[in-house]
Formats: C-alpha cells, sequence, structure tokens
C-alpha cells in the first residue's frame, strides 16, 4: 500500500476551492470573497429564506424517522419540482411523458445523465466555448470526448448569435449538448427569446440531444418561470431532451445538495424503460437521495403560503442583486476617473445571475489578493458578494490595481489611453535585504519606461559580493534612509518636470502631472521604515525580526497615508541579490 501511494501525483486545486481557502486564512476584517459561487444577503451574509426555514420547522415537527427513499426519490418530489420547469399545465405531464429523479444537487444530475449517456454507447459531448469548468472536468473524466461550439464573444461582453447558431447546424446530427439557458455561469448572460425560433428549429432538424442545466432559476428575470421559456417551448414540438435542475441558489439549500433530473420520453413506454435504467445508475454510485431535501422541498412547493413566500423572496433577491450590479459598475466608471481610466463599464450592467463576467480582472486577481479581494482567473466575479458597505472599497483598488497594469488592446476591451496621463504614480519597490552578507537595494520605478537599481554602499565596502556582519549593521539604517530621501525627490522632481513617461505615451516637453507631491509624506515613509527597522533590531545579534517588521510597518503606512498612499508589502521580492529574505515595500504616490 505504501509503495501503491508513494506513486501518486499531486493535482492542482479547483481555482474556486483555491481562492476560497485562501481567503479562510486572510485574517484581515475586511476581507471579501467575490469567487464561491453563493448567494449572499445586503450584510455580505449567506442569504437564508425565510420559507426555507419555515419549511423546514414544519419537517422537523412532522417527521421523527428517517428511513431511506428509493433510488429515484418520491412521486410528491418529482410532481412538484416538474412543476417548477414545465408549468403547472404541462402536456408533457397530463402525458406522463416526463421521467424524474431526485438527485444529489444539480452536479449530480449531470453526473447521471452522462452515465446515462455512456450507456448508450455516446462518445462526444459538446459545450460552448465559455463552459462551466466542472462540466468540462466531468465530461473528461467520464470517458468522453469533448467539442466546443462558438458561443460568447469577450470582445462585445456577449453572446455572438450567429456564430453561435452556425455552430448549432453545422455539427453533426443527433449531437448531445448541454446548455445553459439563463445567467449562464461564467460569462452572466441570458439567451435572447428572440433567438429561441432559430435555436428550436436547428435542434428539430439537426435531432440534437439537449441537455439544459438550469441552476439560477429565478435569477434571470423578475419572472422565476421565464427563466425556462425555451425550454417551455420545446414541450409544442414533441422532441426529446433532458433538464437538471438545482435548488442551491434559489432556495439556498448549498449543502443539503438538493437537484432533479428530468428526461422528455416519446411516451409511457419509453418513459418506464428510461425509469428503470436510471434507478439502477444511482443505485450503483450513491444509492438513495437524502429524505430530509425530499420533504423540506416537497412542504415548500405545497404549501401556497411558503410557496408564495418564497417566489416573493426570489423577487426580491433577483432586484438587490440587480440593484447591486449596476452600483458597482457605477462606482467603477466614478473612481477609474481618478487613475485616469477609460473603460466601458456600463456594457456589464446586463449581465444577470449571482455573478458578473469581467475578463479583464482576471488579469489583476493576484494584485487584489494584496487588498483582500478574491477573485478567480476567468474574471468571473460573485456580484452579491458585494455590499453597500463595502462596494467602494472594492471599485476603488481594483481601478488602483489596473492603473498598474499593463494590457494589450485585445485583454482591456477598449483603445489605450491617448498620450500624457493625467495623473502622477511613483513606484518604490524598496528591496532591503534582512540576511547578513546582502546588500540593500532599491529599485524605482515609474512605468515600464524606466528602471533603476540603486545600491546605497560604496564598491570599496564590498568584500568578493559579501559583506561583513558588523558593516551591514553599521551602515544599513544610514544609507537606506538617506538612499530613500533622495530617490523619493529625484522621482517626484522628475515628474513634475514631465522627465518621466508615467503611463502610456507621452509627447516631447508634454507635463505629466501638474501636481505637487507632498515631501513631507516622503520623509515620513522613511521614518517609518527606519523607525520600526530600530524597533524590531536586536541589541546584541542586530538581527532583525522580519515577520514582525512587516507586519508592523504595513499598519503603521496604511493608517499614515490611507488612500493617498497605497503601500503593499511581500515577504520576497525576486531580484537577483544573495538575500534570501527580503522586506519588499511598493509605495504608490496617487496624486
Amino acid at each position: 500500500m505504501e509503495e501503491l501511494l508513494s506513486n501518486i501525483k499531486d493535482v492542482e486545486p479547483d481555482s474556486i476551492l483555491k481562492s476560497t481557502s485562501e481567503y479562510n486564512n486572510d485574517e484581515n476584517d475586511n476581507k471579501v470573497n467575490l469567487s464561491i459561487g453563493v448567494c449572499c444577503d445586503d450584510k455580505g451574509n449567506l442569504h437564508v429564506f425565510k420559507s426555507i426555514l419555515e419549511a423546514e420547522k414544519i419537517v422537523v415537527e412532522k417527521y421523527r424517522e428517517k428511513p431511506y427513499i428509493l433510488s429515484n426519490g418520491t412521486k410528491n418530489f418529482s410532481i412538484l419540482t416538474q412543476k417548477l420547469i414545465f408549468g403547472d399545465d404541462s402536456l408533457y405531464m397530463k402525458k406522463k411523458k416526463i421521467c424524474t429523479i431526485q438527485t444529489i444537487g444539480g452536479t449530480g444530475a449531470i453526473f447521471i445523465i452522462l452515465q446515462f449517456l455512456k450507456s448508450l454507447k455516446i462518445k462526444t459531448v459538446y459545450v460552448t466555448d465559455i463552459p462551466y469548468i466542472n462540466h468540462v472536468n466531468m465530461i473528461t473524466s467520464y470517458g468522453f470526448s469533448i467539442k466546443y461550439i462558438p458561443f460568447f464573444d469577450k470582445k462585445i461582453v456577449d453572446i455572438n448569435y450567429e456564430k453561435f447558431l452556425n455552430g448549432l447546424k453545422n455539427i453533426e446530427c443527433g449531437s448531445s449538448i448541454i446548455l445553459q439557458i439563463s445567467c449562464y455561469n461564467p460569462c452572466s448572460v441570458n439567451i435572447d427569446e428572440k433567438y429561441f425560433n432559430d435555436i428550436i428549429t436547428i435542434i428539430l432538424k439537426k435531432k440534437h440531444i439537449i441537455i439544459f442545466d438550469v441552476a439560477y432559476q429565478g435569477f434571470g428575470n423578475v419572472d422565476l418561470y421565464k427563466d425556462v421559456s425555451l425550454i417551455r417551448r420545446l414541450q409544442d414540438k414533441g422532441i426529446s431532451f433532458a433538464v437538471c435542475q438545482s435548488f442551491s441558489k434559489n432556495m439556498s439549500m448549498y449543502g443539503e445538495r438538493a437537484g432533479a433530473l428530468h428526461i422528455v420520453c416519446k411516451d409511457k413506454k419509453e418513459r418506464k424503460i428510461i425509469f428503470n435504467n436510471l434507478r439502477v445508475i444511482t443505485r450503483m454510485f450513491y444509492s438513495s437521495p437524502t429524505i430530509h431535501t425530499n420533504r423540506i422541498i416537497c412542504e415548500l412547493l405545497q404549501n401556497e403560503k411558503l410557496r408564495s413566500d418564497w417566489i416573493k423572496d426570489l423577487k426580491e433577491l433577483y432586484e438587490r442583486v440587480h440593484k447591486i450590479r449596476c452600483l458597482f459598475f457605477e462606482k467603477l466608471q466614478f473612481y477609474q476617473k481618478k487613475f485616469n481610466l477609460n473603460y466601458n463599464w456600463e456594457i456589464y450592467k446586463k449581465q444577470r445571475g449571482i455573478f458578473s463576467f469581467v475578463p479583464l480582472l482576471g488579469r489583476i486577481h493576484e494584485q487584489l489578493k494584496e487588498h483582500h479581494i478574491y477573485i478567480i482567473s476567468s474574471g468571473r466575479i460573485n456580484i452579491s458578494g458585494i455590499t453597500e458597505r463595502n462596494v467602494d472599497y472594492i471599485a476603488q483598488r481594483i481601478c488602483l490595481c489596473l492603473s498598474v497594469t499593463e494590457f494589450t488592446e485585445e485583454e482591456a476591451g477598449r483603445k489605450c489611453n491617448s498620450p500624457g496621463a493625467t495623473y502622477a504614480k511613483t513606484h518604490i519597490y524598496i528591496c532591503m535585504c534582512m540576511q547578513r552578507g546582502a546588500f540593500p537595494y532599491v529599485i524605482v520605478s515609474s512605468g515600464k519606461s524606466r528602471n533603476i537599481v540603486f545600491n546605497p554602499l560604496p564598491q570599496h565596502e564590498k568584500q568578493k559580493g559579501k559583506m561583513k556582519s558588523e558593516l551591514f549593521s553599521q551602515n544599513f539604517k544610514k544609507h537606506m534612509q538617506s538612499l530613500l530621501i533622495r530617490v523619493l525627490r529625484n522621482e517626484a522632481a522628475k515628474q513634475l518636470n514631465g522627465e518621466v513617461n508615467v503611463r502610456g505615451s507621452r509627447r516631447r516637453g508634454e507635463s505629466v502631472c501638474k501636481s505637487d507631491i507632498p515631501y513631507y509624506n516622503q520623509n515620513n515613509i522613511v521614518d517609518i521604515i527606519t523607525g520600526v527597522l530600530d524597533k524590531y533590531t536586536d541589541a546584541n545579534t542586530n538581527d532583525i525580526n522580519v515577520e514582525n517588521a512587516i507586519k508592523n510597518i504595513k499598519e503603521i503606512l496604511d493608517k499614515t497615508f490611507g488612500a493617498g498612499w497605497i503601500c503593499l508589502i511581500g515577504e520576497s521580492f525576486s531580484f537577483n541579490i544573495s538575500a534570501k529574505v527580503c522586506l519588499h515595500v511598493r509605495v504608490e504616490t496617487i496624486v
């Protein structure tokens, strides 16, 4: 066994789980998690439906035993969940053409349908070119070949309907396709109703097998039934398809793993055969779904008052998410002016669901961690995690990170700024070596056009690449203090004279910034850093307590300079010096 396990290879964690883990380990009180897919209330806590709590209370009082239920769930659960998708007056339901089983969440429904397709010897499954990543992982891990249909255009941040419809037309007949129709994860779009007829016509002609993934019913439109209107239209066409239904978001039953799989069959006979096959699959993999989940959903949907309260609460949640989305992008529009940015944030307001998809933000997801904001690398952010309390902080920090990151025109989604920025920014990278035998360096970078390395110690004081510990302790703070003052003042003067290209291109003689940079702040930074070094230097050994020094410097800088001076500190800095441990302070002067 030991030999077997010694050969196991490590795997990269899921990006969402990784980001959430980093968030959980962050001890900052103002940290924000915009990576995980849960719906939050206006205080940033997980939203809880009062109607669900009432339904659960009734269930707890009504039932004492918790027996196994059949692998497909219960008949009552099947009928009630069918109505949410197909409607109370569904012709398919009246003719008993829908085969339904309770599943372990929406992911469980996708799992079961894939296993069913595998039993039918289907070898290829199609998804769009911007798929939900877990769909891809599941499809490939179960041995299917995966192919992609053109769908999303990042330039317009919307569906490219011409390419999408042509993609549906051009793939082989009878293809199996997983498709989201509202609140598409990750790109946060609804398929426009005006294209429904075109989509249905192609599906009928090509006899495609569509697997609808419905995870956000109630978040795409004020009317939750409008989110499944394409599915309801298909009922009139007499074709077969499948629906994977999740109640995690719209009932806030994440950990209860509430879901269902519906397969529309051509008649009762086919329905019975498919039903038996699905029961065999579920029996093999998890045997029986959860009875507590079953009872809560049944109680909610069959109780008219609770059902009405739930729908009302869901509408209010939809409106809150829509409101905070608009506010967030309005704040970005406001703060970007202070950083001389020119992005079109308006186009993102039309997105739907609890997410917004902003590919541009994916480029700065690592920088945002330094501000205790966590998103995933694709640029998908959980809008519901933003509140009126933290929206200004998030928008301001995003604009800051965007302002110091270089983008191509395609990445930025817009043309670069015109020559001559309207604000000055000094990047002072202070690399202070915390190991004996290494030299302190200061790297000054003002945009990509300047990158200057200063060595504060004269050449004759070096000894074959090493420095005596006595010399280090005597001269380090003195040289660092004088160097910092010289560097800060020199860079300020150069910027005021238009000699430093801070952002974009600049015409000869054109001033980058006409505002003054306060010298007292520059001196204060030097005093703070050198003062903390004194505080955390051991009088006997001259060793510096790196961890506490870093923490203390960050706290003081943040408190002293606030939003005017943005100070980011890390414990390492990739520069070719002999020090193994460095203190890296980045000071950005925003005028």
